[in-house]
């Protein structure tokens, strides 16, 4: 994934995007807002729970690798003679699929955030590209904790 344009893209090579320590206050503060569930909010709800722990919302967890992807994608963009042009190629999500909870992300956790380029075909649309990434978290030991493939349009350099 040395680019970010159809043209560029090198699939099957996995990029570390970056890592995340999930604190009581990173967990509890996305939870209030978002996922208010008793084993997000309460350590002691979470120890009873079945993650025998204050776990993370998965919804955070796709979150936080969304975030660690785009502060990535923003540095390869500068890395182009043309920045704004490129910028104005990347169009939207037409959305996620198999999205998988493997493992809880618990208080005390270190996750890291892996981006691997599985395909890139023709879209319906002339001139546009359907990238998928494998989107990968995995904590410190070295498990899975969560899995998806994003999906994403990227327009080509040259329309037909």
């Amino acid at each position: 994934m040395t680019g970010l344009l159809p043209e560029d893209i090198e699939t099957g090579v996995r990029i570390r995007l970056g890592e995340t320590h999930l604190t009581r206050d990173l967990i509890v503060g996305f939870a209030a807002k978002f996922d208010p569930q008793p084993f997000h909010l309460d350590e002691e709800a979470g120890r009873q729970s079945l993650f025998k722990g204050l776990a993370a919302s998965g919804w955070q967890l796709c979150a936080l690798w969304m975030g660690h992807y785009v502060r990535w994608r923003e540095g390869i963009i500068q890395s182009y003679p043309d920045p704004e042009g490129v910028r104005a190629r990347l169009g939207p999500s037409p959305g996620q699929r198999n999205i998988r909870w493997m493992k809880p992300a618990l208080m005390g956790d270190t996750l890291t955030f892996y981006a691997t380029r599985t395909a890139v075909e023709d879209w319906k649309k002339p001139g546009w590209a359907l990238t998928t990434v494998l989107s990968e978290i995995v904590n410190q030991r070295g498990e899975t904790a969560c899995s998806f493939e994003g999906l994403g349009l990227v327009r080509k350099r040259q329309d037909p």
